[in-house]
């Protein structure tokens, strides 16, 4: 099987699973946020910046001359912010793509719900940081 057909079924097989997902995600409000940091060929910058600019929900919060970048997706399901991280992930100017904490929050719920190994004050300082 050739690289294209693989890339474009793995992406279908994500979609098929992101709906699905979807369909089985409960009735309650949720806010998501994940961040994630981008290494991207630094001649590539611009264009990784766009992509990441056009994701619905996104903000860059950090770009580092190296190649670092440190960005947000907001959402209202993880399956979404899943499928926008797909999105980008097959850019051919990026060279790899860490998620580095998510966090939800559910409408009926009085607490904060958290999804992380790494404490929100570290990600913010040290992740384009060498």
């Amino acid at each position: 099987m050739m690289i294209i057909e693989k890339v474009e079924q793995d992406a279908q097989e994500t979609k098929q699973i992101s709906i699905q997902a979807d369909s089985q995600t409960s009735k309650q409000n949720e806010y998501h946020i994940a961040s994630f940091v981008a290494q991207v060929i630094t001649t590539e910058m611009d264009q990784i910046k766009l992509a990441i600019e056009q994701v619905s929900g996104s903000e860059i919060h950090a770009v580092s001359p190296e190649g670092k970048i440190v960005f947000t997706i907001e959402g209202s399901h993880q399956a979404g912010i899943g499928r926008n991280i797909d999105q980008l992930k097959y850019n051919p100017g990026l060279l790899s793509l860490a998620p580095i904490y998510h966090q939800f929050i559910t409408e009926d719920s009085d607490s904060e719900n958290f999804d992380s190994n790494t404490p929100d004050s570290e990600t913010s300082d040290s992740a384009c940081s060498d």
